[in-house]
């Protein structure tokens, strides 16, 4: 019986690197939908979806968007992660 390990093993390989997951995109590239380099108040409550709720996705715009120009820059979305004790959007229970 002749041994196959090296086509197996290549086969292994190539597998595995198909199946190897994307590189994550970062947050702010996400968020920035148009890819204007600035996310919207509108494009910031699309990306918390689910995360927060419609009316913490504005306050929480709002108290990152330091210079007031209506748009968040990379840095001022960097710090978006909900806080602690945010009211967020509640999931309804079972029954």
């Amino acid at each position: 019986m002749k041994l196959m390990f090296p086509a197996t093993l290549a086969l292994l390989l190539a597998a595995t690197a198909a199946a190897a997951p994307a590189p994550a995109v970062p947050p702010f590239a996400t968020a920035d939908a148009n890819s204007d380099g600035k996310v919207t108040s509108r494009e910031f409550a699309t990306a918390m979806k689910g995360t927060l709720s419609a009316a913490a996705a504005r306050t929480r715009f709002k108290e990152l968007d330091k210079n007031q120009d209506g748009a968040l820059a990379s840095d001022e979305y960097a710090t978006a992660a909900p806080r602690k004790g945010a009211r967020q959007k509640r999931k309804p229970e079972g029954n």
